[in-house]
C-alpha cells in the first residue's frame, strides 16, 4: 500500500514546554485528506532515551487526536533503549490496533502502565491502583491515594468535555520512595469550564482558583469541585504539583501551599497534571495496629 508522508515531526529534548508547543503545532492539523493513508511521523531523537509520565500521557493525547482524524501514526525512536521501551513497555501500538484499548500491563512491575481514563472504569482503576501499593506497602492507609485519583478521573468527565481523549499514567520509583501520577485530556480546559460559573482575569487566576475546595464549574449535580484540594493536601515537603491549562500554569512546590501562577503566549486546550506523592506521606494503617480478637 502506498502512504502519503504527511509530516514529521522531531522531538529531541524532554524540555515540557517544547513538548506542549509541538503538541498544539499537530493538534492543528487538519483531517486526513486520504483516509488510512496519509501519515504522521512523530520521530524521537537519539538525544531521547526515556520519557516521563508527564511526556507518556501527552503524548497519548496527541497520537489519539490524531487517530480521530484519520492520521497512520508512525512512532520511532533512534534510541533502542526508548524504542523497546515505547514498544515494549508502554506499548502504544496496542492501546489503538483492533479498536481502543484501555490498558495493557507492563512487564515492568512498577509501573502501572498507560489508562485511557473512561467513565465507566474510572472508579474500579482507582481501586486497583490503591490494592497494588497496599501489597507493597501493607502497613499503610492507602484511601488518600484512591481519593486523589477519583477526584483526578471524575474532572474529566464532570469539567473538560474531553469526548474520550483522557490519560492517565502512573510509576513508582522505589529509589526515591515517589509515586508519580500524571493526567491529561484534550478537553475545554479548567478556566475555560470554571468560566461557566465566574468572572476570571486571568486562566492563571482560574488555576488557583480550582485549587480552593468547593470551587466547581457546576457542571454536574453531583460534582462537590474540582478535587484539586484533595490533591494538594496530599503533597510532603518533598513533592511538586504542575497544572497547564488553556493559557494558564500553576506550579506548587512541597506542602507550602502557596502556588505560583503564571499566564502564557499560548493556549493548551485541554489539562494536563503532572505531581509525585512520597509514600512516606501516608499514614500508617490505625485498623492493623488496633485491631483484636479480643
Amino acid at each position: 500500500m502506498k502512504y502519503n508522508e504527511i509530516k514529521t515531526f522531531v522531538f529531541n529534548t524532554l524540555n515540557r514546554e517544547y513538548w506542549i508547543r509541538q503538541s498544539l503545532e499537530i493538534r492543528n492539523i487538519p483531517p486526513a485528506k486520504d483516509k488510512g493513508r496519509d501519515t504522521i511521523t512523530i520521530l524521537f531523537s537519539d538525544s531521547i532515551v526515556s520519557l516521563d509520565p508527564m511526556h507518556i500521557v501527552l503524548l497519548s493525547c496527541i497520537i489519539e487526536n490524531l487517530k480521530e482524524k484519520d492520521f497512520l501514526i508512525w512512532l520511532k525512536a533512534v534510541n533502542k533503549k526508548l524504542d523497546h521501551f515505547i514498544n515494549e513497555n508502554v506499548a502504544f501500538k496496542k492501546y489503538w490496533e483492533g479498536g481502543k484499548g484501555d490498558h495493557i500491563d507492563s512487564p515492568d512491575s512498577a509501573r502501572l502502565n498507560l489508562w485511557r481514563i473512561t467513565d465507566a472504569g474510572k472508579e474500579g482503576y482507582s481501586i486497583s491502583v490503591e490494592n497494588y501499593f497496599k501489597i507493597l506497602f501493607p502497613e499503610k492507609d492507602l484511601s488518600s491515594l484512591r481519593t486523589v485519583l477519583n477526584e483526578l478521573y471524575f474532572n474529566v468527565f464532570d469539567h473538560a468535555d474531553a469526548k474520550n481523549n483522557a490519560f492517565s499514567y502512573i510509576y513508582y520509583d522505589e529509589h526515591v520512595h515517589k509515586i508519580y501520577i500524571a493526567v491529561c485530556d484534550y478537553g475545554i480546559g479548567i478556566a475555560a469550564s470554571l468560566r461557566k460559573a465566574y468572572t476570571l482575569n486571568s486562566d492563571g487566576e482560574a488555576l488557583q482558583m480550582s485549587l480552593k475546595s468547593g470551587i466547581s464549574a457546576k457542571s454536574q449535580v453531583h460534582n462537590k469541585g474540582f478535587g484539586l484540594d484533595v490533591v494538594i493536601s496530599s503533597l510532603g515537603k518533598d513533592n511538586s504539583f504542575r497544572i497547564v491549562s488553556n493559557k494558564g500554569l500553576l506550579k506548587l512546590k512541597g506542602n507550602t501551599k502557596k502556588p505560583e501562577y503564571y499566564n502564557l503566549d499560548f493556549d493548551f486546550k485541554g489539562t494536563l497534571i503532572y505531581f509525585d506523592l512520597s509514600t512516606d506521606m501516608f499514614p500508617d494503617d490505625e485498623e492493623l495496629s488496633t485491631f483484636s480478637f479480643d
